[in-house]
């Protein structure tokens, strides 16, 4: 097993004598290496074909063994624990199965007095939900938060028919104080996406919404939580449009964004006159001049391809009359 940089073996080590034993035993070296360290003796008196060992996501590495009974120790890289017995003291097994899944362990086993077979499980807490993120959902000509996650492969998460996904949302104006968290869903141990019909125009807006994110297993062990956040809150159809008439400046969040390699701008125009819109690195370099003219009142939308760019974080910026406003996208390939 390998852990770290490290390559570990474990196995049981015949010992002549009277009355005949085996010892289990490790050695371990360097992955790139070839040479292994001296005989860890980690029990004696074992039972040279009953036992297994396993690696669990937190990179600790597991043996159960039998020197009477069933004993489980585990290395967290720095030594070996003490040996917890596991199944019960008057019972003799044989014909162990022992394997993991995330930080989970499982080990079965047939009761040496009787014809039953025994199951015995290590329910850690659930691994986070790894590739948690949030975008912009198009429905007609609305947009709402769309939360993705890759599902956990915890068996006692998955097979849950509900409350194994929980969603919590709070919002705020920008810059503004978050209000308290509150339950939005619980959903099946099988889905791996939500949308948040509940809040309208994501992705543009003057306000935010934030989404925590936590896996519960059948324990009612929970991960620790992750959180994406969104902002809302703008009429993509409205925009600043009343009666035909525009009232104000503006320019909109870019959507998509993050984008691969095309992304669309709107902003308005509530007087004529000469409107730039360039596009500028981190650095502050100018890489993009989407709008360089005279503009009449009205809406705008500006398509800006950035297959010439490499992945990273970008910002652009309108000056139109007295009116100076820079917003920042990102670029993903």
């Amino acid at each position: 097993m390998a852990r770290g940089d490290s390559l570990f073996i474990l196995f049981s080590k015949f010992i002549d004598g009277v009355p005949i034993t085996w010892n289990l035993c490790s050695k371990k070296r360097s992955i790139s290496g070839t040479t292994w360290s001296s005989t860890m003796v980690l029990e004696t008196s074992v039972d040279a074909f009953v036992f297994g060992a396993n690696k669990t996501s937190n990179n600790n590495l597991h043996t159960v063994y039998k020197p009477g009974g069933l004993l489980h120790k585990y290395y967290d890289g720095f030594i070996w624990s003490n040996a917890q017995q596991i199944n019960e003291t008057s019972e003799t097994a044989y014909s162990l199965g022992f394997t993991s899944q995330s930080n989970d362990l499982y080990a079965m086993w047939k009761d040496g007095n009787n014809n039953y077979l025994k199951y015995r499980q290590y329910d850690a807490a659930p691994l986070a939900p790894a590739n948690y993120s949030v975008s912009a959902y198009q429905s007609g000509t609305n947009y709402y938060p769309k939360l993705t996650w890759q599902l956990n492969n915890e068996p006692d998460v998955r097979n849950k028919s509900s409350n194994a996904y929980k969603i919590e949302r709070r919002t705020r104006l920008l810059n503004g104080i978050w209000s308290s968290w509150s339950l939005l869903a619980n959903l099946s141990g099988t889905t791996s996406a939500y949308i948040d019909y509940s809040i309208g125009n994501a992705s543009g807006g003057d306000r935010e919404a934030e989404y925590r994110l936590t896996a519960i297993d059948i324990g009612n062990n929970s991960s620790p939580s992750q959180s994406v956040v969104i902002d809302y809150g703008f009429d993509r159809a409205e925009k600043t449009v009343v009666n035909g008439i525009v009232r104000e400046y503006s320019i909109n969040q870019n959507y998509p964004n993050p984008f691969n390699p095309s992304t669309k701008i709107s902003y308005s125009i509530k007087e004529e006159g000469l409107v730039t819109l360039k596009v500028y690195d981190v650095l502050g370099k100018e890489v993009a001049t989407l709008v360089n003219e005279n503009k009449a009142v009205g809406n705008y939308e500006v398509d800006f391809n950035a297959s010439h760019l490499s992945s990273g974080i970008y910002y652009y910026k309108i000056i139109a009359g007295d009116f100076v406003q820079t917003r920042k996208m990102i670029l993903i390939k």
